[in-house]
C-alpha cells in the first residue's frame, strides 16, 4: 500500500464541495492548501476561518503556494450553456496545477464531466504545462485518476485512474476520508457512473413528474402512493418531480453519443424535457387557484421562498429561476427570498409581508416548518408547495389553500 503519510494536500477550487474536502483533509491531519483564483472567495472563506486557525490550513489565490503539494485535487465545477458543456473553469484548473507540480505528484479530478474529458481534455494540458508525461515516458512521471463526485451522499468513492500505480496511490489518499472504495478499470468507467447516476435521477424525476400532473386532476396523492410502494426510495424534494436534472453534461454526452453511434435517445431526452415543464406546471396550478377564487392574477404579489438548491447554491436555470421567470411572464409581481443568496430577499418576514400567494420552490429547513397560521397572519391565502414539503393535513382546518404538486387538486 502507498503510503501518503506526511502528504500536503492542495485542493484546487473553492465551491462548496472543494472547501468541504479542504475541511475534511484538515481534520485527518493533512497539511492542506485551499487555493482559488478568485481573491474575494478566497478572502470571504478566510473571514469565515479566522476564529478557528488550524496551523495546516493555507487558503490562498497565490499559485506559488501549490509547489509544496504531493497531491492535487480539482474541484471546480464545469459551467454550461444551453446543455453544452463548457470546460474552461476545467482547463484552466489543469493549466494552474500543470505549472505548480513536481515530479511523482498525484493529480485527482473530482469535477463531473462526461466520459473522455479527463483523459482527452485535461491530462495532455496538465503534461504540456507540467513538462512531465505519465509513467514510461521520457521526461519523467506523474500519476493521474479521476474520482467523481456523487449526487447520492452515502455513495461509495468510485476510482479510475490512467495506470495501476495511479490507482494504487488514489486508492490509499482516498481511504483517509471514505467508508467504502470501488476501484474501476478505467478512467471512463468512472466517468460514465456519474452519467448514469444522473440519467437515473432524471428518469425518476420525469415519472414523479408525470404522475404527479395525472395524479393532480384525478384526485391522488403522490406522496401517499410513492411512501407506500418504498418509503426509503424518495426524498421529499423528489415527492413532486420538480427538480433540477443533476448534470448537463451528462444531457449533452448522451445525445451527442447517441446521434454519433446512431442509438435513439428519445426516452432520456424526454425525460429531461418533463423535468424542464414542472416548474412550469406549479406556476400554471397557482394560476389556476387564483382564477378559481376570482383573484385576478396579473398585479398580484407573489412571495417565492427559495432560488437555491438544497445545498444553497443558485444554478443557470434552477428550479427557483424558472419559477420566478414564469410568474413574471404571468404578470404577477414577484417578491423572492433566499437564505443563502445574497440580495434575494432581506428577510422571510418581509417577503411574506403583503403577498396573497406563496410558492414554495426550495426545501429549506426554515420553509419546511412554516405553518398554516404564519401564511395566515401575513394574509396569504393560497399556498403552492412545488416541494411538497410541507405538512398538507396541517392545512386542513385552515383558511389557506394549499397545493402540493401531485397531491390531488
Amino acid at each position: 500500500m502507498f503510503d501518503i503519510t506526511g502528504a500536503t494536500v492542495a485542493v484546487v477550487g473553492l465551491d462548496p464541495d472543494g472547501f468541504s474536502l479542504v475541511r475534511t483533509a484538515v481534520s485527518r491531519g493533512f497539511q492542506t492548501i485551499g487555493f482559488d483564483p478568485d481573491e474575494v472567495k478566497v478572502a470571504q472563506l478566510e473571514s469565515v476561518q479566522s476564529g478557528e486557525k488550524e496551523s495546516n490550513l493555507s487558503i490562498t489565490s497565490d499559485e506559488v503556494k501549490l509547489h509544496d503539494a504531493d497531491i492535487f485535487v480539482i474541484c471546480v465545477h464545469p459551467s454550461s450553456r444551453n446543455g453544452r458543456p463548457g470546460l474552461s473553469e476545467l482547463e484552466n484548473a489543469a493549466i494552474i496545477v500543470g505549472k505548480n507540480m513536481r515530479e511523482d505528484t498525484l493529480v485527482i479530478i473530482e469535477s463531473v464531466v462526461f466520459p473522455g474529458v479527463c483523459e482527452h481534455v485535461a491530462l495532455p494540458i496538465i503534461e504540456k504545462a507540467s513538462g512531465l508525461t505519465r509513467p514510461n515516458g521520457e521526461r519523467g512521471r506523474f500519476f493521474f485518476a479521476h474520482a467523481p463526485a456523487l449526487a447520492e451522499t452515502q455513495a461509495p468513492r468510485i476510482i479510475g485512474a490512467s495506470n495501476p500505480e495511479s490507482l494504487t496511490r488514489a486508492v490509499a489518499f482516498y481511504r483517509a476520508f471514505e467508508n467504502e472504495i470501488v476501484p474501476l478499470r478505467s478512467i471512463k468507467e468512472a466517468e460514465a457512473v456519474r452519467l448514469v447516476e444522473d440519467s437515473l435521477h432524471d428518469a425518476s424525476m420525469a415519472v414523479a413528474g408525470e404522475f404527479s400532473i395525472l395524479f393532480d386532476r384525478i384526485g391522488i396523492d403522490i406522496v401517499n402512493v410513492l411512501k407506500a410502494i418504498r418509503p426509503d426510495l424518495f426524498e421529499s424534494s423528489s415527492l413532486s418531480g420538480i427538480d433540477m436534472p443533476h448534470s448537463s453534461s451528462s444531457a449533452y454526452y448522451l445525445a451527442r453519443s447517441g446521434h454519433e453511434h446512431e442509438i435513439d435517445r428519445q426516452f432520456l431526452n424526454g425525460a429531461r424535457r418533463v423535468i424542464e415543464y414542472m416548474p412550469e406546471y406549479a406556476v400554471t396550478v397557482l394560476t389556476d387557484a387564483l382564477r378559481e377564487q376570482k383573484i385576478p392574477v396579473r398585479g398580484i404579489p407573489v412571495a417565492l421562498l427559495g432560488l437555491s438548491d438544497k445545498k444553497g447554491v443558485m444554478v443557470e436555470g434552477g428550479v427557483g429561476l424558472r419559477m420566478r421567470d414564469a410568474l413574471t411572464r404571468k404578470g404577477m409581481l414577484v417578491q423572492a427570498y433566499d437564505p443563502y443568496i445574497a440580495g434575494a430577499g432581506s428577510d422571510l418576514k418581509e417577503t411574506l409581508k403583503g403577498a396573497r400567494a406563496a410558492v414554495i420552490a426550495s426545501d429549506h429547513r426554515m420553509f419546511e416548518t412554516l405553518s398554516p397560521r404564519q401564511f395566515e397572519e401575513f394574509g396569504i391565502s393560497i399556498v403552492i408547495d412545488a416541494r411538497n414539503c410541507l405538512d398538507k393535513n396541517a392545512f386542513a382546518d385552515s383558511p389557506v389553500i394549499y397545493h402540493g404538486i401531485g397531491r390531488g387538486i
